[in-house]
């Protein structure tokens, strides 16, 4: 696997390909996941528009939020593990 990071969808993957149980920080929590073309098409727009933003502040989000539990049983449903064996921590 190309990403060894701690985020939470890798991590989540190389848990459920080895059948353990996905740790939830929170059931209700929400998190959003924002494509990298999008943040840099954000970015770049920042850049060409720099003297009428500069010194402004900019939050880049898909501003879809999704739960963690949802995102934990996607995974668990893709790698065939069946209902979400997570345990929240």
């Amino acid at each position: 696997m190309y990403d060894e990071s701690d985020r939470v969808i890798p991590k989540f993957i190389r848990r459920a390909k080895r059948g353990e149980e996905l740790p939830l920080y929170g059931r209700e929590k929400l998190l959003d996941f924002t494509h990298i073309e999008d943040l840099t098409k954000g970015i770049i727009l920042g850049i060409k528009r720099f003297d009428s933003v500069k010194n402004n502040v900019f939050n880049l989000s898909g501003n879809q939020p999704t739960l963690i539990l949802k995102v934990a049983e996607l995974i668990n449903q893709h790698y065939e593990i069946g209902r979400a064996s997570c345990r929240e921590r």
